[in-house]
């Protein structure tokens, strides 16, 4: 079997990385199999506090290392399996993200840039393109409307997806 090298180029993606996996593989743990999560994290969810929220906290971090929370590919497979559309999934890629135009100035829980070096990344992309004339959205906040629509259901209210979107460019191997 040989290997070839493909192109991806993405504007303002939705980068699904370790946390924000985790917190995908949580909210779907927690709606199918709660049993097997941790009766102190099942019970936080319980309370209302969103999978995001936990995901980003510290306290559950070894045991999200110990299962396999922090893998894209998984968190992939849930939201495919959901049916959540416009889902980028690659194994082996190497690339770099910058916030996404429209997007500079959002504090961003990410790096000013991201670099992957062979590795599984995860996006969602834009339901909508622009053309030269005439705006995908009509501002920022639609875009951000739009992957709140298809995440919520998995991580929970409040998290901030403006501070993830970016424009991802690199390769990836198949």
């Amino acid at each position: 079997m040989s290997m070839c090298t493909y192109p991806l180029e993405e504007k303002a993606a939705l980068v699904i990385g370790a946390k924000l996996s985790a917190a995908v593989i949580l909210g779907d743990a927690y709606k199918n199999d709660r049993a097997s999560l941790p009766e102190k994290l099942a019970a936080l969810l319980d309370a209302g506090t969103p999978a995001w929220r936990i995901a980003e906290g510290r306290e559950f971090e070894p045991w999200f290392r110990e299962n396999g929370f922090y893998n894209a590919s998984d968190a992939y497979d849930v939201l495919s399996g959901a049916d959540v559309q416009n889902l980028v999934h690659c194994s082996e890629f190497i690339g770099s993200g910058q916030p996404a135009g429209g997007f500079e100035d959002v504090p961003s829980s990410l790096a000013a840039s991201d670099e992957w070096d062979d590795d599984f990344i995860c996006l969602v992309t834009p339901e909508k393109s622009g053309t030269l004339f005439r705006a995908a959205y009509d501002s920022p906040a639609d875009l951000v409307r739009e992957y709140e629509e298809k995440l919520a259901p998995f991580i929970g209210p409040g998290f901030d997806y403006a501070g993830r979107i970016m424009d991802v460019c690199g390769t990836y191997y198949a």
